[in-house]
């Protein structure tokens, strides 16, 4: 009988561990980025749009640079949670 319990408790903890691994797709809103969050780790391949100003002291001159963050972050538990951002450091 108790080896009967410990095999379905090993079975349960396998599959919930199983269940933690399925990632959950999310696309954001600022120009591609792709993630991927399960309970276990998170997965962002990084599109992200920006613009910067060069600003010269002179209001006619004023520059903008665009461009694409781009790069790939892979989070493991338990860093996985809370909002990523990209880390231009």
């Amino acid at each position: 009988m108790k080896r009967k319990i410990k095999r379905i408790i090993s079975i349960l903890i396998l599959l919930l561990f199983l269940i933690g691994l399925i990632p959950i797709k999310a696309l954001r809103d600022d120009g591609g980025t792709v993630e991927y969050a399960a309970v276990f780790y998170r997965f962002i391949l990084w599109n992200q749009k920006y613009a910067e100003v060069e600003d010269n002291s002179d209001l006619l001159d004023i520059k903008y640079r665009t461009g694409y963050h781009t790069g790939t972050s892979i989070y493991v538990f338990p860093f996985n949670f809370g909002e990523k951002e990209w880390n231009t450091k």
